[in-house]
């Protein structure tokens, strides 16, 4: 019996390893009927065509329509902003259109001049005295270094540049203003008579008030003379 019993339980659990499980039962779904097909009849069609008529129907002719109105209007107002426009620009066109300032006569040497002028002043470094960077207190003014032992005086390359003659600009430019001009100082209008517009140019004084200065930038133009501080008045 005792040989029995555990070849039972073998073949019981054979049986349950080999037979299949049975699926899970799952509630049963409802069926929706499908729905009926709506039936409209021509009566039904005839309503809507009225209902739209009645809110499609046009204002009354006494009264005009609001939205061509507003519409024109608008139109009316970008026509003017158009024109508007258009005489602003022909009148910064006629500004634009004013009498060119007057240019001098200058030689071919002096031209050249002015050209390496331009080309020194834009390569000259910036002098700075010496510690200036070090001491704020110092400041950008300009100074002479005057120590015996000064590495900057005796232009040492690891300190900074000394204002020296190499730095200078040509002889047949200086003193002239970046247009050619050479300028003259002037108190009134007397002061024009002896100014050649070819080669000179005027500057008005700052403690010339605005009626003589008027006065001053009338002549002068009159006689074709450059006025270097114009002003208008």
């Amino acid at each position: 019996m005792a040989d029995t019993k555990p070849a039972g339980k073998a073949e019981k659990g054979a049986k349950g390893a080999s037979e299949p499980r049975a699926p899970s039962k799952k509630p049963a779904q409802k069926k929706v009927a499908p729905p009926q097909d709506l039936k409209i009849t021509e009566e039904d069609l005839e309503e809507e065509e009225l209902a739209r008529e009645g809110e499609e129907e046009e204002a009354p002719p006494g009264k005009p329509a609001k939205k061509p109105a507003k519409k024109a209007a608008a139109k009316e107002e970008e026509e003017e902003g158009e024109g508007e426009e258009e005489e602003a620009e022909e009148g910064g066109k006629k500004k634009k259109k004013s009498d060119p300032r007057p240019r001098p006569r200058l030689d071919s040497e002096t031209t050249k001049a002015l050209v390496l002028r331009r080309a020194k002043n834009a390569a000259r470094p910036h002098f700075i005295r010496q510690e200036g960077n070090r001491y704020a207190r110092l400041g950008d003014t300009w100074r002479a270094p005057q120590g015996i032992q000064s590495k900057m005086r005796r232009h040492w390359r690891t300190h900074p540049d000394v204002v020296s003659i190499g730095y200078r600009g040509p002889r047949a430019a200086r003193g002239l203003h970046p247009s050619g001009f050479r300028e003259v100082l002037v108190h009134n209008e007397d002061s024009l008579d002896g100014v050649d517009p070819k080669t000179q140019a005027v500057r008005i004084a700052s403690s010339v008030g605005s009626r003589k200065r008027a006065r001053i930038q009338k002549d002068a133009k009159k006689l074709g003379i450059r006025v270097l501080n114009w002003r208008q008045l």
